[in-house]
Formats: C-alpha cells, structure tokens, sequence
C-alpha cells in the first residue's frame, strides 16, 4: 500500500511469517531489528522494550504470525513487564499471566518486542503523557498521533514492529490509525479477549489490532478470534457519509450506494462511558487527585458527577437506541471519515478536542459494530465478515488514496513541545 512519507522498512507480516516458515531468515531476526529501532528511537512510541537478553531466550512458535515482532498496548499484561497503563504516579503491576489476546498472538508465532506508550488510563485522544513522554507521530510531525493507542499506531508507522495491539472504548484504535497513516481495527466487543487487559468502561472496551494494511490487519485479527466467518460473497450495500469521502469510488467495486448520515448518537447515552470510567479510579482519585495528570483531573471531575441512576437510565436508552438503528438500518455498512477533526497540533489541550475528534467513532462503541479504519477512511458496520470484505475490496483496488488522508490543524507547535504545554495549561 503506497502512502506518502516512506516505507517503514519491514516487509509485511504475511511476508515476514512466509520468510521465517520457509527456514529462510532466523525465526528472531526481524524482531531483532526491531528492537534496535526501538532503541535508538526518540518519539516515545515504547515504555517497555523487552530486554536484549530476555528476547534471545524467546522460542517463536510456528503459525500465521510466526517472527512477526508485535508491540502490545500498556494496558494488556505480558509476563514479566511491567503493566503501568501509562502512568508512573500508580504503582506498576508485574503480571505473571500474560493476556489471553497477547497469548494467541504469541502461540499464532508473534515475538513481542514491548509495551507501547498510551494516554494515561487509555483516557485521553492524543497520547500526550507527561510521565513517559508524549508519543511523536511518525507521519505527520508536529501533530499528535492520536489516542489512546497512540505508541501502539505510530510503533506500527515508524517500523518498530509489523502489528500492534491496543484498546478501542470510542475510538482509540481508530482514531490513531488516521493520525498515523496505518490501518486499526476495532471489533465487536469479546469479554474473553479483555482478560488480562486493564479496563476502561468495561461494557464498551476492546482489543483490536494495526497494521500498515488491511491484509495484515485481518491476519492479526484472525489469529486473535480464530474460527470467523468467511467475507460474504453476495452484492454489498453501503451509506456513504461525511466530506471527503468517494461514493463513486465505492459504486465502482460493484457496491450498492447510498449517501445518507450516519446513525446519530443520543448524547445522554454517553453517561454510559462517563460512569464506567469513573468507578475505575473513584476511590483512588477521592484519596489523591495529584497522583493523575491534569487532564484526566478535568475529565474525572465531570464524569464522577454522573449518578448510578442516570446511569441505568442511559442504559435503558442505548437498548432502545440499538433497537431504533437497527430496525431502520438498510445498509451493510456505513462508510466516513475516521476522524471528526484536523489532526490537532502537539500544543493542543486535549479536554478541548477530544469530543470532536472521536465524533464519528464513539457510536459504534454503543452499537458494538465492527469498525476498520483505514487511515481517515472509517468502514463500519454490524457484521464483522461485511466490514472486513468491503475493507479488503477497497485495498485490493485502490491502495492508499486521499480518502485516507486526513486533514492537519494548522501551526502545530514544533515536535516535543507537547508534553511541556499539557503540564502547564490550566484545567
């Protein structure tokens, strides 16, 4: 998939699996090279790289996945490294269990090379983080990567690894994939494969992978959910909506077309997400609120407000809501921009873009859809099998198109000042 700004200088993990199974390359070799840009790199894309010596010890199973180095989200647990969920201010855990979603990969072939850096708490949708250093994006520099799987996205475009893992709540898999230029997967909510991964609302957390194409996406992916459905066969339909987007693009696969808006999200549903995510800190915030960084003070001192009866209201909404899309939805798929604003500059105070930015993901967090972002070009839609078909069809004709690009803030303050700017902005 060609895209401005370079190659990251891997092969693709289908490639990298076929190289190591045929006996060609060393099972370690690639995740060697990875770990050397790792460690030479300085955009924070990594708080954990996994020590040289403990990576020569690492047996590479045979699989899909086989010598594909991966880095893993600092939310999910891998045995031995550290589990910070971003922030230094509370104790880091050592989990002698490794998450189950992390575990299928390993046992697919995958070598895990580090913990990639995040938006403390997986709260936050520019992965700037005073503790570990805010993540520089490796393809628009300047701009933030997106979050919350900011390290996990850019890790991906500059090469550090093949595939990644990270977490979706309202899109944060997503939302980076179009800040990065790489490919994010959010699927349909599985509980399994949040074992081991540290929540954020639990009723609306996934796992999902990036890759730099859709082919390897899917290959990450189905070594995660292994036993899916094969893409259907039949004529697909598709609502196109949003600027910047190509209906004709779509007609021309042979898709049914229509232009139409989105399903709208009610905004009393989203005390759904505000309520869940404050119990995770509730009580540890009532004791300390200077242990989190500012940001999340701003956005903890809103969602703590939200009561457990409004809670249960929204609750009773998002089921009727469900229903109402539902019963009127007469498309396979909705098809729109990943994100629902200019890539904000590294000066940015993140409370002040993170509605917009997320304005075109969250609902499909609440309607537990599939949702593949393939840079700012967002395929979502109820079946899994649907989105992953129109996903691969888009790939196979057209590559990486201006479909994909999103568009960039203007001035953004010079690269690293970020960090310096989120401590001192007033909440």
């Amino acid at each position: 998939m060609s895209r401005p700004g370079g190659d990251s200088g891997l092969p693709s993990a289908t490639v990298i699996a076929e190289l190591v199974s045929s006996g060609m390359v060393d099972p370690l070799y690639f995740a060697r090279k990875c770990a050397a840009r790792i460690a030479a790199s300085d955009g924070n894309e990594v708080i954990t790289p996994v020590p040289p010596g403990q990576l020569e010890q690492v047996r590479v199973m045979p699989g899909p996945l086989a010598g594909v180095p991966v880095l893993i989200k600092d939310m999910a647990d891998v045995a031995g490294l550290p589990t910070t969920c971003g922030s230094a201010r509370l104790p880091a855990t050592r989990p002698a269990r490794t998450a189950l979603a992390v575990r299928r990969w390993v046992q697919a072939g995958a070598v895990v090379v580090g913990k990639a850096n995040l938006h403390a708490f997986a709260w936050g949708v520019t992965s700037q983080n005073p503790d570990f250093g805010d993540v520089a994006n490796p393809r628009h520099p300047g701009h933030v990567p997106g979050g919350s799987s900011g390290g996990s996205a850019a890790g991906v475009a500059a090469g550090l690894c093949s595939i990644a893992l990270g977490t979706d709540t309202g899109g944060s898999a997503r939302m980076p994939a179009a800040c990065c230029g790489v490919v994010g997967l959010k699927p349909r909510r599985s509980a399994a494969l949040m074992a081991g991964v540290r929540p954020l609302a639990p009723s609306l957390d996934c796992v999902g992978p990036f890759a730099r194409t859709v082919a390897d996406c899917l290959l990450a992916y189905r070594a995660l959910a292994p036993g899916g459905q094969d893409p259907p066969r039949r004529k697909l339909s598709v609502i196109v909506s949003g600027d910047g987007i190509s209906a004709q693009a779509w007609a021309d696969l042979g898709v049914a077309v229509r232009i139409a808006d989105p399903p709208a999200l009610p905004a009393e549903i989203l005390d759904i997400f505000a309520f869940e995510a404050a119990e995770q800190h509730r009580q540890r915030f009532a004791e300390d609120p200077a242990r989190y960084g500012r940001d999340f003070q701003q956005k903890m001192a809103g969602a703590i407000q939200v009561s457990p009866e409004a809670y249960q209201a929204a609750r009773a909404r998002l089921r009727s809501w469900r229903a109402e899309v539902s019963a009127g939805l007469d498309a396979d798929a909705v098809i729109c921009p990943t994100l629902g604003a200019p890539v904000p500059g590294t000066d940015v105070w993140e409370p002040d873009v993170r509605e917009h930015l997320g304005a075109h993901c969250r609902a499909h967090n609440y309607l537990d859809w599939a949702s593949l972002a393939i840079g700012n070009l967002l395929i979502s839609g109820p079946s899994w099998p649907d989105v992953a078909r129109l996903a691969g069809l888009f790939e196979s004709a057209y590559g990486w198109t201006a479909d994909c690009e999103p568009a960039l803030a203007a001035s953004p303050a010079p690269p690293g000042q970020g960090a310096e700017l989120c401590s001192s902005t007033p909440s």
